[in-house]
């Protein structure tokens, strides 16, 4: 961690975000309550979406990884994939990445200290790419403001970077209970939309939340297949 900014680990007010995805909520907002589209979305101390998460209430909590999805834009908290599993520390990022699930994990896993990760894995194709010590800047396909590199967008780099980063973040994980899904593998499950009428909905949560839950029985430590 020594050569990682101090405030790489936060969620919140360094990052640029692509305005495509989700642009209506300030994340410096931390410790606060906002509704957007009738939806609460109450924040902790650190700018991650989790109710009523005092700090010493978080250690020792699964943690959940993703990006909107686990954030759990358009749903109330309680109707996210994971929390319909068990409590979960909620560390989702709207417009994330496999690079910043990694950030945060390397961070937060000695931190909480989990006896289990769940992660989402967001779309393939978007990256992460720190332009300085303090901005990140984070690339989604198709966004207007922030064109995706030339270089990102090969076919085997995409494919090739997933890859790269499930296995970093299994190398993190390598004494914890992993399991993984990508969203190309849950995609065909989200068949309804939340009150922002753009992301998943409360039956798209429940199907993703019962595949991670048939997962959990069928294996012993990882699983990203």
């Amino acid at each position: 961690m020594a050569n990682i900014n101090s405030k790489a680990w936060l969620r919140t007010n360094a990052w640029r975000y692509s305005p495509d995805v989700f642009n209506s909520v300030d994340y410096n907002k931390r410790n606060t309550i906002e509704t957007i589209d009738d939806i609460n979305y109450e924040y902790d101390n650190y700018g991650f979406r989790n109710p009523q998460m005092q700090e010493f209430y978080y250690t020792h909590k699964p943690i959940a990884l993703g990006c909107s999805i686990t954030f759990g834009i358009g749903v109330d908290h309680k109707d996210t994939w994971h929390e319909l599993i068990e409590r979960h520390y909620n560390l989702g990022q709207n417009a994330g990445t496999l690079e910043t699930c990694y950030r945060l994990l390397l961070y937060w896993l000695p931190k909480i200290k989990p006896s289990i990760v769940r992660l989402l894995a967001p779309p393939m194709g978007r990256r992460e790419v720190f332009e300085d010590d303090r901005t990140a800047i984070q690339y989604v396909p198709g966004g207007q403001t922030f064109r995706t590199p030339t270089m990102f967008t090969s076919e085997t780099e995409i494919q090739l970077n997933q890859q790269r980063m499930l296995n970093a973040i299994m190398w993190l994980c390598r004494d914890i209970k992993l399991i993984v899904r990508t969203w190309e593998q849950v995609a065909e499950l989200c068949i309804d939309k939340g009150a922002d009428n753009l992301h998943p909905g409360i039956q798209s949560h429940q199907a993703i939340s019962k595949i991670f839950n048939e997962l959990a029985k069928k294996i012993k430590n990882t699983n990203f297949e």
